[in-house]
């Protein structure tokens, strides 16, 4: 057989009584590149669905805006986006963006951006299509290479194509990417799961893996790509390949072992390229505590409940599943991530049983059998995940990396998909038009159950009122002022995650979004000398901090009136009785700049 090496089946204590019969070997050949092409473009059209996407106006207005509280960071990833269009964000280099952070310029060096490529990629998009359709546009790419990925995968594992097109439409619709959308873009990128999964299961396999052969470079090159994505999911995989190691030093396999801490060093190392600038950054002008900050108690708040994986999402389509969900959500104490993201929908939740019941079983024969490789991964991930579990552990002692162990659910999802989808392809079913339309069947009962309602006409229209208005705004506050100009923001809000009453932590990106050549005062870290100085005007007269950006050179002052509990009234009638009295209002009418009289001879603050 040619295409993709074929992995060896979990081991047991006696595979001859639990191994289950050998399936017909399904060689890859064109009818799966056309197969790709068509999951490409099925999953590109549910998309548009889901998302109600159709027309090119729809698309310039991104999935999110950080209007609501759930979605307040993906003003943050548009201004990512925003930046690498501009020229800011080059891969490996240092993240200075001169556009923010007035007058001193935002250095973003304290902040690891793994997920560089996915930013860079988008920006270039950005420079065609604008920031808000390339951001729509990198969550609909995320989403087809979680259903290539998936399908390649389980092609490789020797299920069959059709089995295989299915459980890929399924991965890549579950509901965990719905409720992450924009504002957690780079979660959205989890298509290196079911790779990085086969490669522990060629590592935990008996033949296991050897220096040089195919295999081995196909799973240095997942690692690689594992490691430029998402922390979350580079340190699972880390994890998995390590006890796969550790068994088969165990055992013998030094071979093996030594060859699988090669592909995880590769992943490791990957990493920390990416992360360099943050290293030299730190070296060359110290620690940043206060720039990134974590607390136990959010490891515990956004821990997985084994709960939510069978819970359906308060808005689910079916009125009994909706009301069960939204009342389970209000009583408990703890409600974690909201929106929730864990369930695994019916199709993964039947998966799971089958697992379960197989491991059960096995457990109970006479002699016992050890349950399938893929319960013991199952196993750890709930260990590690959980409230209480080995991640909580780990931030008792002061590890506080990975707060939203929740997350992982999205492994457990894939390991049990491509287990009951690999063992599905071994069955004969009769007859064999049953067999033919029933991937289809459980394709439509998923997407129905996971596919959330897509937002309708009038909520698309308003959410693109709010960008026209503030893109209105943004053009008079250009006109009015010179090329450079600098724009101080209020209320004072620290960057990042750092929100104050009445306004999200990302909320002063906004106006940066729309501006073609305007400075802005928002977006230096906090912790760093080049963003504190701002804390300084708070313990002064009014009258001095004007006098005081003047002599700065800002030119105005931008107010989102949803920050003061006067909206701002009492700033307004401060500054007209300084006469500083021109005001460009939004059409909403929720934010105002308001011009100064800057300096000829401006200084930088000390």
């Amino acid at each position: 057989m040619t295409g993709f090496p074929q992995v060896q089946r979990p081991f047991s204590m006696n595979s001859k009584k639990t191994s289950p019969p050998s399936p017909k070997v399904y060689p890859w050949g064109t009818r799966d590149l056309s197969a790709m092409g068509a999951l490409a473009l099925l999953t590109a059209l549910i998309w548009c669905y889901a998302y109600n996407r159709w027309s090119a106006e729809s698309w310039r207005v991104p999935l999110e805006y950080g209007i609501n509280g759930a979605d307040a960071d993906a003003l943050g990833v548009l201004a990512i986006i925003r930046n690498a269009a501009n020229g800011h964000f080059w891969p490996l280099m240092f993240k200075n963006i001169p556009e923010l952070g007035a007058p001193f310029g935002a250095n973003w060096n304290d902040i690891p951006f793994v997920e560089q490529l996915i930013y860079f990629f988008a920006g270039l998009a950005a420079k065609v299509l604008g920031v808000f359709a390339a951001a729509n546009l990198a969550v609909l790419v995320a989403y087809v290479l979680s259903a290539i990925a998936f399908y390649l995968v389980c092609r490789a594992l020797n299920c069959e194509w059709h089995w295989a097109f299915a459980g890929a439409l399924i991965f890549a619709f579950a509901r965990y990417p719905f409720e992450r959308q924009l504002h957690h873009l780079q979660v959205l990128f989890y298509f290196c799961i079911p790779p990085c999964l086969l490669v522990t299961w060629w590592l935990s396999s008996k033949v296991g893996l050897r220096f040089g052969e195919r295999k081995y470079w196909i799973a240095i090159s997942i690692a690689a790509v594992a490691g430029s994505l998402h922390p979350y999911y580079t340190n699972m995989f880390i994890q998995l390949a390590g006890i796969a190691c550790l068994v088969q030093f165990l055992r013998g396999n030094r071979t093996t072992a030594y060859a699988g801490l090669s592909i995880i060093a590769v992943s490791m190392a990957v990493f920390f390229a990416l992360c360099a600038n943050v290293f030299i950054y730190k070296f060359l002008h110290g620690a940043n505590p206060a720039g990134i900050t974590r607390a136990f108690m959010w490891l515990e708040f956004s821990a997985l409940k084994p709960l939510d994986m069978i819970m359906p999402s308060p808005d689910h389509r079916l009125p009994m599943f909706a009301g069960f969900a939204q009342n389970y959500f209000k009583n408990v104490f703890v409600p974690g991530e909201v929106p929730p993201g864990s369930y695994l929908g019916l199709v993964g939740i039947a998966a799971l049983c089958w697992l379960g019941f197989v491991s059960l079983r096995r457990m109970l024969a006479q002699p016992p059998i050890l349950p399938p490789l893929e319960a013991w991964q199952v196993l750890w991930i709930t260990l590690y995940s959980v409230v209480g579990g080995f991640n909580c552990f780990a931030g008792a002692l002061g590890i506080l990396l990975f707060r939203s162990s929740n997350r992982y659910s999205i492994f457990i999802l894939a390991i049990v998909l491509i287990y009951a989808i690999r063992h599905i392809s071994t069955l004969r079913l009769r007859p064999a038009g049953v067999y033919a339309v029933l991937p289809i069947a459980i394709v439509i009962v998923a997407l129905w159950d996971q596919v959330p309602p897509p937002p309708t006409p009038q909520q698309i229209s308003a959410l693109n009122e709010v960008i026209q208005s503030d893109r209105f705004m943004v053009m008079e506050m250009e006109k009015k002022l010179p090329k450079g100009s600098m724009v101080f923001m209020l209320p004072l809000i620290e960057f990042p995650e750092s929100p104050v009453a009445g306004v999200s932590s990302s909320d002063h990106f906004r106006p940066f979004l729309h501006s073609e050549n305007l400075r802005f005062s928002f977006g230096g870290i906090k912790g760093r000398p080049e963003a504190d100085w701002q804390k300084r005007l708070a313990q002064m007269e009014f009258r001095s901090v004007v006098e005081a950006l003047e002599n700065y050179g800002f030119a105005a002052v931008y107010l989102n009136r949803n920050g003061f509990t006067d909206k701002g009234e009492g700033i307004v009638k401060a500054l007209a009785e300084m006469n500083r009295n021109h005001i460009i209002e939004s059409p909403s009418g929720d934010r105002l700049c308001i011009l100064l009289q800057p300096s000829s001879y401006p200084v930088k603050p000390l």
